[in-house]
């Protein structure tokens, strides 16, 4: 766990969707798209895992997790600091 830590630290958009073998559109999706994306090749990468698949990456399936991690975290983060700018009362 402390691994996918340390990825997520370090995550860059373009960067880990190039080491994924990401299709070229998704550099300039959207979150949604993007998050879309990850789950559906992580749920990939997993079920390599569970059969035993000679095509299964350790390497892939941890950064996998640490991009969804990050993908996440940035959109919780924009709603959070979004909603803080709502609830903020106008200054007078």
């Amino acid at each position: 766990m402390g691994q996918c830590r340390i990825i997520a630290r370090q995550y860059k958009r373009s960067d880990a969707l190039a080491r994924l073998r990401a299709p070229a559109r998704l550099e300039s999706a959207h979150d949604r798209q993007v998050v879309r994306w990850l789950k559906k090749a992580l749920r990939n990468e997993r079920g390599k895992a569970i059969a035993g698949h000679w095509n299964y990456d350790a390497n892939r399936h941890l950064l996998l997790r640490a991009a969804l991690k990050s993908e996440l975290s940035r959109k919780c983060s924009d709603e959070r600091s979004s909603c803080r700018k709502r609830e903020t009362p106008p200054a007078d």
